[in-house]
């Protein structure tokens, strides 16, 4: 987040968000009532609170959509393409498409919720933004990539407010009282307490809405002086629009910015592969950059190599008990040829009495 000491304010776009979200909601419930998706879905915007348990940024919202239990899988393809159809409607919004148990062990996996996470380390970040979005189009060339998204996207839209020292002096203020001001009047302040018999609430102060909500009315903020004037906040700061970073994301004490994707029409193993392959033909990364991969296609091939091992060691330990009971080794090759009639015969079983093989 932007420092005291750079002197920036960041507003949240909460609002816009919301605004937005209303409009999303109504269009995808609208788009699952058409006839092609035989299904009703109830669709409710949730917007993420100031200090709930993720850790989020306010550009970030999220759809629940319920739907009927008795969707086969060819019905919720169609309902997740009317959706993705519906939402690409709306420019500038990246959004992905996750049932709750996968988001769930995809953010376990890799802490994204996304099946293939590319990790960009380095101490620039100028330089991991530049890298991060040479990988994200890198990616989005392949095919079989879909939602491809920048976890901690440059340039979210910030409100600057630069405090000019001399005017601060002229004035008899500090640098820190302003600034104290300023998040009073735009984030509140607690100053007492209210209690409804032994329930307690917390009294604050600021802003009313439509003041607060008008980004020009920023300049106009009364600020009373040690000698009990007022003045206006454009009186001691340069105020201006611009933009920067909400968040600052480090893994291992290192600082990263994350690139993930899904994977639509094609294996998770192949595309991966081929994301290596294509970053390391088209991505130079700059010194002191460099890229770790993550997510189910990680831990997929971790799995595998685990089960290899392990299987192995059963099936020694399966050859070794079956030598001991059969006596011969004569007796362990004919009960091992006939493992594949065994086999087949038990699939077959299976198929006659009507379960899926």
């Amino acid at each position: 987040m932007p420092s005291k000491s750079a002197h920036r304010f960041m507003f949240s776009l909460a609002l816009l968000l919301l605004a937005m979200g209303s409009l999303m909601s109504d269009a995808i419930a609208q788009g699952l009532r058409s006839p092609e998706v035989h299904t009703d879905g109830r669709v409710t915007l949730r917007l993420r609170a100031e200090k709930a348990d993720d850790t989020w940024g306010p550009h970030y919202s999220e759809f629940e959509i319920d739907l009927k239990n008795t969707l086969s899988g060819a019905e919720s393809e169609a309902v997740e393409n009317a959706i993705r159809k519906v939402l690409a409607e709306f420019p500038g919004v990246n959004f992905a498409l996750k049932p709750f148990l996968t988001e769930r062990v995809e953010e376990s996996l890799s802490g994204n919720t996304a099946a293939v996470v590319i990790n960009i380390f380095g101490n620039d970040l100028d330089a991991l933004d530049r890298t991060a979005r040479q990988v994200a189009r890198t990616v989005n060339e392949i095919d079989g990539a879909n939602e491809v998204q920048l976890q901690s996207p440059p340039g979210l839209a910030e409100l600057a407010i630069h405090l000019r020292k001399p005017d601060l002096e002229r004035w008899g203020l500090t640098a820190v009282e302003v600034l104290d001001l300023v998040r009073t009047a735009y984030q509140g302040d607690i100053v007492g307490q209210s209690y409804d018999g032994n329930r307690v609430f917390n009294v604050m102060v600021l802003l009313d809405t439509k003041t607060r909500n008008r980004i020009n009315e920023v300049a106009a903020l009364p600020l009373r002086t040690p000698s009990g004037n007022f003045i206006y906040l454009n009186q001691v700061a340069e105020i201006s629009q611009s933009s920067g970073r909400y968040l600052v994301q480090h893994l291992g004490g290192q600082r990263v910015q994350a690139v993930t994707a899904n994977v639509k029409g094609r294996d998770v193993v192949s595309f991966v592969k081929d994301i290596r392959a294509a970053i390391t033909a088209k991505v130079k990364l700059p010194p002191g950059v460099y890229i770790e991969h993550a997510g189910s296609a990680e831990a997929q091939a971790e799995a595998r190599k685990n089960l290899i091992a392990q299987s192995a060691f059963a099936t020694t330990g399966i050859l070794l008990l079956l030598a001991i009971v059969t006596g011969s080794w004569r007796n362990l090759i004919l009960v091992l040829a006939n493992m594949p009639f065994a086999l087949v015969g038990g699939l077959w079983l299976m198929w006659w009495l009507g379960f899926n093989v």
